[in-house]
């Protein structure tokens, strides 16, 4: 990733997601002139909370208790403070500006104000979390629809696995996202693996050259790119780290985003 595509980035921090293992993908990522950290006060939360039925249920076999709003704004301060300390660690590492935003709202509208203002927004996943992962899925298809031209979803550690692997179809957008993918593999000092069609134009691997230049190392492979079984497998078999998807249409790539992040070990970026 080039600054010029990317001047502006936003890290959406969810307190029931691994933000330690997570931030470290800004270091991957390359030179950026801003950074943003965002901790949502969700709006929604704070409303249920003031319901006379109202209950926190856990999954720790622990008897449910009745939400109290005073409880809500006590827990929001204390993860906003927890958030802001782990990215300022992780900010200062970075040459880029860094500043840190509490904001209260609706989630889904707060991350489509931020998008619209961003380069590229940064999220975590994690299967070991009901919530978080329910989140995610919330608010992935209004994220491909219309939000930042580069959605990066973080999978528990960004340093887990050892390729960078890319998807290229030889469209616009697969070339942004090759570039992207090979800007990545240079940052991180990884292998980088082109995925071209299985059954597509046999001169798509002749334009690697002109998009990556002569010299770039890669490795190339065809896979059956709409084949959910065969990504999956592909990403085990060369230990991927970081899959870069173009975004094909948002309900398409939705679907195979989900499916991949229940699925794959790797971190997902998509480019528009």
């Amino acid at each position: 990733m080039n600054n010029a595509s990317r001047s502006r980035v936003v890290v959406w921090l969810d307190p029931n997601t691994p933000q330690e293992d997570a931030l470290p993908a800004l270091a991957g990522l390359g030179a950026a002139a801003e950074v943003l950290g965002l901790f949502v006060e969700d709006s929604d939360l704070l409303d249920l909370s003031r319901l006379s039925v109202a209950r926190e249920i856990t999954y720790e076999g622990k008897p449910a208790r009745k939400m109290e709003q005073s409880r809500t704004e006590q827990q929001f301060r204390a993860h906003g403070a927890r958030m802001r300390n782990v990215f300022e660690a992780a900010a200062r590492k970075l040459s880029a500006r860094h500043s840190f935003r509490v904001t209260r709202g609706v989630l889904r509208t707060e991350l489509q104000k931020v998008s619209a203002d961003c380069d590229t927004l940064v999220l975590t996943h994690s299967r070991r979390e009901f919530g978080p992962r329910l989140t995610i899925r919330m608010q992935l298809g209004d994220l491909l629809a219309c939000g930042p031209r580069t959605l990066v979803i973080v999978q528990e550690r960004w340093q887990t696995g050892r390729r960078i692997a890319v998807l290229f179809d030889g469209s616009p957008t697969s070339e942004h996202a090759l570039r992207a993918g090979a800007a990545i593999a240079q940052s991180e000092n990884a292998p980088l693996t082109v995925w071209l069609p299985e059954s597509g134009d046999a001169g798509l691997e002749e334009k690697l050259p002109g998009i990556l230049g002569g010299s770039t190392g890669r490795f190339v492979r065809r896979v059956a790119l709409q084949d959910i079984d065969a990504l999956v497998r592909a990403t085990d078999e060369e230990n991927v780290r970081v899959l870069v998807l173009p975004t094909t249409e948002p309900a398409g790539t939705r679907q195979i985003v989900t499916e991949l992040l229940d699925r794959a070990n790797c971190s997902i970026i998509i480019v528009r």
